[in-house]
């Protein structure tokens, strides 16, 4: 196709802008019963050629170029791309597969040449990175010897079919033009020469007409007959360049079917050649594992844990044993002898504040609890005079959090001890009078208040 595309393309051009000139019609009648006769005689020898030898796209299919193009080029070359494709992401694929073998591996130092079962492991470890080498060449003999080839004969063929498309296309639109002026040329000539001939006869057939009128009728039978001649040379001028349009498209075809089907038995042949490294590559590739698998079963079953781990044993019994003895028995000891607990505490400012927070506490707690208790006992009020008063100021005092702590810390003594239980969510609780759940009630009312003002969560 790039041999025949500067020649086509001004040829093309020259034909088209060719001046039509004219020539007999004698002349014209004897070129176009010699161009009928030649392909007369054509006929019979390309059904000989037909039944000799093997069919080809110049003889077999010469007018059917689009459906070549459709049905056989264009598939051919979707299949070569989608192939090279494939194969791409199959290379990729086993890179990324050898890459994920080659960090495979063991952090413990191995002995294979003293150790079996070491050399068992140590052989199934050089298996997996064996195979991750393997792969990696696979994927390099892949992507280097086939895809590459493959991209290079799709890149060449891509550029020399579409200049072949595109100068196939210029001489079928040349002789598609050449032909529909040739129709509209016979149209007209066969109009002129039928009115030519209409105005003949009336002036054959018109004896008794007067002699004005005849001539009138001889005149237009005249102009008519002239027209019908040059209708006549543009006719025969349009089957000449209708017949070089299609000399021009019946020269350069065979070169181009002949280029197409070359350009296809390179295509099938590629993929056939590639097909055929790929399986060499992929059978090289699995005698490979095969042998490495077999080397690792065979090192495997020659394995011996048990004779190993005697031959350990016997290596260490006489070895005198590091650290403290585990010959005798442990009793259990108080805290305070043991690790920081057997070491007195470092007395710190936050610590002394803190115990003298908790001896406030419980002095508080000393303080209230006679008041609560008898609180809970329901005993009659009005004797105690103290105690309605004692009761209003525990009340009062409960917004110090250090009040609100030992009057918590009463109750749950209180209601522990009453139910004989270490745990007050097993408690089975007190039950007291009216009088005296409405003093508690408005005594917890206090604490909650306070708790809620100074965000007293605990």
């Amino acid at each position: 196709s790039a041999r025949l595309r500067k020649p086509l393309c001004q040829q093309s051009r020259a034909a088209m802008a060719e001046d039509i000139t004219a020539k007999s019609p004698s002349d014209k009648a004897k070129n176009v019963s010699a161009d009928a006769d030649a392909a007369s005689a054509d006929a019979p020898a390309a059904a000989n050629d037909s039944a000799e030898g093997p069919m080809t796209f110049r003889r077999d299919l010469w007018e059917r170029f689009e459906f070549l193009w459709n049905r056989r080029v264009e598939p051919s070359t979707r299949l070569m791309e989608q192939v090279t494709e494939f194969l791409r992401k199959r290379a990729e694929l086993e890179r990324k597969y050898a890459e994920s073998l080659a960090s495979f591996g063991v952090d413990c130092e191995l002995h294979p040449k003293t150790n079996s079962v070491h050399a068992a492991v140590d052989a199934a470890v050089v298996n997996f990175r064996n195979r991750g080498e393997q792969s990696m060449t696979l994927a390099d003999e892949i992507e280097l010897d086939i895809v590459a080839g493959f991209e290079a004969v799709i890149a060449q063929h891509r550029e020399a079919s579409r200049r072949m498309l595109i100068d196939v296309q210029v001489l079928m639109k040349l002789v598609q033009e050449r032909r529909a002026i040739h129709d509209k040329k016979a149209r007209k000539y066969g109009s002129r020469c039928a009115e030519a001939e209409a105005a003949a006869q009336d002036c054959l057939q018109g004896v008794c007409m007067k002699s004005e009128d005849r001539l009138k009728i001889a005149q237009q039978a005249t102009l008519l007959s002239l027209r019908a001649r040059v209708a006549e040379q543009e006719y025969y001028a349009a089957i000449d360049s209708a017949n070089k349009a299609q000399e021009m498209y019946e020269q350069h075809m065979p070169h181009v079917l002949d280029v197409l089907q070359e350009m296809e038995e390179k295509r099938g042949a590629c993929l056939r050649d590639g097909l055929r490294r790929l399986a060499v590559y992929e059978t090289a590739w699995l005698r490979n594992m095969q042998y490495d698998l077999e080397a690792t079963a065979k090192t495997s079953e020659d394995a011996n844990p048990t004779e190993e781990l005697q031959q350990f044993i016997r290596s260490f019994i006489n070895v005198p044993a590091e650290g403290p003895a585990f010959g005798q028995r442990l009793s259990p000891a108080p805290f305070h002898q043991l690790g920081r607990g057997a070491q007195p505490r470092a007395m710190t400012p936050a610590l002394a504040q803190q115990v003298k927070v908790q001896q406030h506490i419980r002095q508080l707690i000393e303080d209230i609890r006679p008041l609560v208790r008898a609180l809970l006992a329901g005993d009659d009020k009005t004797e105690d005079q103290e105690f309605l008063p004692r009761l209003h100021e525990l009340r009062t005092n409960l917004w110090d959090v250090s009040h609100r702590t030992a009057f918590c810390q009463v109750l749950r003594t209180e209601v522990i001890s009453e139910s004989q239980t270490p745990e007050l969510d097993n408690a089975a609780g007190l039950l007291v009078n009216e009088e005296t759940f409405d003093l508690l009630v408005a005594c917890f009312h206090v604490c909650l208040d306070a708790c809620d003002q100074q965000n007293d969560v605990w």
